[in-house]
């Protein structure tokens, strides 16, 4: 009996809209809920712009990292006779390399992956989807939560550790790195990577 069998997995059928428009909620929007302090390091009236040094030397190539995820389809299954929530997901990392001197975009690198989550501990196989099964899902991640929401929190961690790996490989040519977000933890710290956070709380 494979796993699907055996743990009576069975499409979700509603939109897929319809549960992210509820409570689609990933690490990049809690980090800015709450209160934010704009004290901690300088007082509030002795916030200024911060001019760069008369010597600055820009590198000729920009690199930007970002990534993006999508929902494919939400899965409900069993175990222990309770409810387990489990999506299809696609997620995609990539890098744009702009050079000054010339000047001219392109895309360096690019990485798409298809990905099965699931909560409670249940551990998802591999699945191959279509008529010519080409349509492959081989990133299994699984966690201890079990909401509606906590297939997807894994699939947004698994991208963000993908982003991580692209602006380490970026960091040793030479080029300035511009990465979406905060610069996380865990990532290796350098003079040439910049976090770019574009949601502004007040």
């Amino acid at each position: 009996m494979s796993f699907w069998q055996q743990h009576r997995i069975r499409l979700d059928p509603w939109p897929i809209d319809y549960e992210a428009a509820m409570a689609a909620e990933t690490e990049e929007e809690t980090e800015t809920a709450g209160v934010v302090d704009l004290d901690v390091e300088y007082e509030l009236d002795q916030w200024q712009a911060i001019p760069p040094p008369k010597n600055l030397q820009i590198p000729d190539q920009l690199v930007f990292v970002d990534g993006r995820r999508r929902l494919d389809a939400r899965f409900l299954g069993e175990k222990a006779q309770a409810p387990v929530y489990g999506a299809f997901a696609t997620f995609a990392v990539g890098a744009v390399q702009l050079t000054r001197s010339i000047p001219r975009a392109e895309f360096v690198e690019l990485q798409v992956h298809r990905a099965i989550a699931t909560g409670a501990e249940l551990k998802p196989e591999p699945l191959r989807l279509g008529n010519a099964q080409n349509l492959a899902y081989e990133t299994c991640l699984t966690g201890t939560e079990n909401t509606p929401v906590s297939p997807m929190t894994l699939v947004q961690a698994q991208m963000i550790q993908a982003e991580k790996q692209v602006i380490e490989r970026w960091q040793g040519n030479g080029s300035l790195v511009f990465c979406d977000g905060p610069l996380r933890s865990g990532l290796r710290v350098a003079n040439n990577t910049v976090g770019y956070v574009k949601t502004i709380g007040k």
